[in-house]
């Protein structure tokens, strides 16, 4: 596990390397990463072949200006071949970041060469692989309450049979099957919980935890 922060943070102390970079130098830290990965020729061989000519395109109009950029971080050379090698050859890997990486004037551009650096090694589209953006809470980024209808879909609940019977259709699933997934059919067409308040379905006794609403 690598960390990239420029704080030393708790999740950094258990890291298998940690990479204090200074704040606003995300892109040619990455880009450093890639300049290594094409040099030594780590880069995927497959499907995303195209995108990755594009990144070297990229990575090598940034090369002559690579070095002094960096150096306004403190980071060594050899770190980040190190990094960008070990990132490469690992499979999968997998690339996780949250606002740190998109609050900035530049954070589009901090989320794209993120993105080039998975197509880059490959590492999109399987299991283990991907970007993986963690939200600081719930709804931080509009309804992401495990669903973008919460009032009604998925844990809110409060269908009434018809209205279970018409998203089977949809969802082509059996009704039956779908009930047999509850403990009961109250239990099924009751109002459910948003996830801030799970604690309470968890800690609290069945018969009140039951009567939850959100």
């Amino acid at each position: 596990m690598i960390v990239i922060d420029p704080r030393m943070t708790r999740t950094a102390a258990h890291a298998t390397e940690y990479v204090r970079v200074r704040p606003g130098t995300h892109i040619p830290t990455i880009y450093g990463m890639l300049w290594h990965i094409f040099q030594n020729g780590w880069r995927t061989r497959n499907s995303f072949g195209s995108v990755s000519t594009a990144s070297t395109r990229s990575a090598t109009r940034s090369t002559s200006g690579r070095r002094t950029r960096l150096s306004a971080s403190p980071l060594p050379e050899a770190q980040v071949k190190r990094i960008a090698e070990t990132f490469a050859k690992e499979r999968p890997a997998t690339l996780i970041w949250a606002m740190g990486q998109t609050q900035f004037t530049v954070g589009t551009a901090n989320v794209r060469a993120s993105c080039m650096l998975l197509l880059a090694t490959g590492n999109v589209g399987h299991s283990g692989a991907g970007a993986n953006i963690f939200r600081g809470h719930t709804n931080v980024q509009g309804a992401t309450d495990l669903g973008l209808d919460v009032t009604s879909l998925p844990l809110y609940l409060r269908l009434a049979e018809d209205a279970w019977r018409h998203w089977c259709r949809v969802w082509e699933v059996d009704y039956d099957w779908m009930l047999s997934r509850f403990v009961s059919k109250t239990f099924m067409e009751t109002s459910g919980i948003p996830s801030t308040r799970w604690f309470d379905a968890t800690l609290l006794p069945k018969t009140r935890s039951a009567s939850l609403t959100p």
